[in-house]
């Protein structure tokens, strides 16, 4: 009788005495991999792994066995039993103690072990068994991609794709008309060729709707695209790198309005008396020096604040770009562990932040998904001496052609405050309740407006650069233009380097002291016939 199972009793005993001996030597090795050094071997760790292990069994032979087939292999002894190491690769079946029939259910490789023998006097042996799929089933996934590269060519005639079997993977090669097509070819591929319609895409957008798909001819991919890996080589031609040309526009009125009057009365030397007749007593009082003040105070103030920013960004299509103007605070973070407090600090941006992600749908359709962010800081709303911040923030994803251009409005604020003081009782009479009253009345207002505009650009060479660059023009005053015109730049095409202008001064001043050094020098260091040549 052959006994099949994965392990037995003894050979766990082996294992445990295996993994306390490599545990030993673990330590060890670990010490000498920190340190760089080769490893250590514990002498009584060798003798301890020799003692539990006698022999280790490695497969000696293959077997080739193609998926739904079978072979009989006959041993020369008594197998007494057997070992698959993946069951859902193949079966065995023993037909005798000598046969054993190995049966193919899916491709793959394994290894068998078989014990020879009897129990007293075994004889393991193993052999890898390559389970290879039936060549009908290869031919049958060929045509079953070769009818799903046709559909593809029927939906998307624009676009030219190839489907390439390789093992278990498809390879998706060719050429899209754009990247939005190329996503739907990809969509529809990993679906499985699904009688599911894809969607629009806009106004400017092409889609396939579900009558197309269902007038298809259905395929059966459970077994090919949705058990293989599918890999993406389509290519999209064209320009893919997206120039967004930004113009932040932000206005910012303010109008304060004050009017108030205030009574101050400033007492100095007050002198008391008393005087009058027996039982009648008055107390009366004068001042040495009188000083009362009435001041008026009317005040009508308007500010008007412009910022206007004209940022350029460039990327690759399917990429974000971030533009950044603004500054940073400190924000403290107290953590703790187990009682212990450690302090660290981040910081946090404020200013304009804006983020845009295209797209290139066509030649000169893009998708923009634009993020703009604005945040000022805000005092009022601090919280232990850290700055609170007021934002205005949009999000929104658009589809324009090359050139034209999206307004983004409506971030208004409109804030309006009052204020009044008086002194109590007095304030409440008409008209002279006035005189120790004072009023105010604020008005804030910004109104915020982002331009955008896309536009495809490629890369310039070298000689398409442009030479006048920004401050090329710039140059340093002379000694003339400085002290006697009054200029603080020099004019174009007249260059001056205050740095070495005495040397040049004192060359101006002494030619010839300078003349006859060049030629000494030259007398020194040239021999022979020297000039000009012929």
């Amino acid at each position: 009788m052959i006994r099949l199972r994965c392990c037995f009793a003894k050979d766990v005993t082996a294992m445990g005495r295996l993994l306390q001996a490599m545990a030993a030597l673990l330590p060890v090795a670990l010490g000498a991999a920190v340190l760089g050094q080769e490893p250590a071997v514990d002498p009584a760790a060798v003798e301890g792994i020799n003692r539990a292990i006698s022999h280790i069994s490695e497969p000696t032979a293959e077997l080739r066995l193609e998926q739904g087939h079978s072979k009989v292999v006959l041993f020369k002894q008594n197998v007494s039993r057997a070992s698959i190491a993946d069951p859902s690769i193949i079966e065995t079946t023993p037909f005798t103690t000598r046969e054993l029939e190995l049966i193919g259910k899916s491709p793959g490789r394994t290894t068998v072990s078989v014990w020879l023998g009897d129990e007293n006097a075994e004889e393991l042996f193993s052999f890898v068994v390559h389970v290879t799929p039936q060549a009908r089933d290869l031919s049958v996934r060929d045509m079953e991609i070769k009818k799903l590269e046709q559909q593809v060519s029927r939906l998307f005639p624009n676009s030219f794709i190839r489907l390439i079997p390789v093992a278990d993977k498809i390879i998706v090669k060719g050429q899209a008309k754009d990247a939005e097509e190329a996503s739907q070819i990809m969509s529809f591929l990993r679906r499985g060729g699904q009688s599911q319609g894809q969607g629009g895409s806009g106004a400017f957008g092409t889609g396939t709707s579900d009558a197309a798909l269902a007038n298809m001819e259905e395929i059966n991919l459970d077994s090919v695209a949705n058990s293989m890996t599918i890999i993406n080589l389509i290519r999209v031609p064209g320009e893919h790198q997206v120039m967004l040309k930004v113009r932040i526009a932000e206005l910012k009125r303010s109008a304060v309005r004050k009017f108030g009057a205030s009574l101050d009365a400033e007492v100095s030397d007050f002198i008391f008396g008393a005087g009058g007749a027996a039982g009648n007593a008055v107390i009366s009082g004068t001042f040495s020096e009188n000083s009362f003040k009435l001041s008026l105070e009317a005040l009508e103030q308007h500010k008007v604040a412009r910022i206007l920013a004209e940022p350029t960004l460039v990327t690759i299509s399917g990429r974000s770009a971030t533009f950044m103007s603004g500054g940073e605070f400190a924000v403290p973070t107290v953590v703790g562990v187990s009682g212990v407090e450690a302090a660290s600090t981040s910081f946090k941006g404020y200013g304009t932040l804006l983020t845009f992600t295209p797209t290139v749908l066509d030649k000169d359709r893009i998708r923009l998904q634009v993020n703009p962010q604005f945040s000022t800081l805000n005092t009022a709303t601090s919280v232990n001496g850290i700055f609170g911040t007021d934002t205005r923030s949009a999000s929104t994803t658009v589809e324009l052609r090359e050139g034209q251009v999206l307004a983004i409005a409506g971030l208004t604020q409109s804030q309006q405050s009052g204020g009044t003081s008086r002194l109590p009782g007095w304030g409440n009479i008409p008209i002279l309740g006035a005189l120790g009253a004072s009023n105010s009345a604020s008005s804030d207002e910004v109104e915020l407006l982002v331009i955008v505009s896309p536009e495809i650009v490629h890369g310039v060479d070298a000689s398409e650069v442009p030479q006048l660059l920004p401050g090329v023009n710039v140059t340093e005053p002379t000694e003339v233009d400085f002290f006697l015109r009054n200029r603080i730049e020099g004019r174009p095409g007249h260059y001056h380097r205050a740095t070495v202008w005495p040397n040049y001064r004192d060359q101006l001043l002494h030619p010839n002291l300078y003349f006859n050094s060049y030629e000494n020098s030259a007398r020194y260091f040239s021999t022979g016939k020297v000039g000009f040549s012929q």
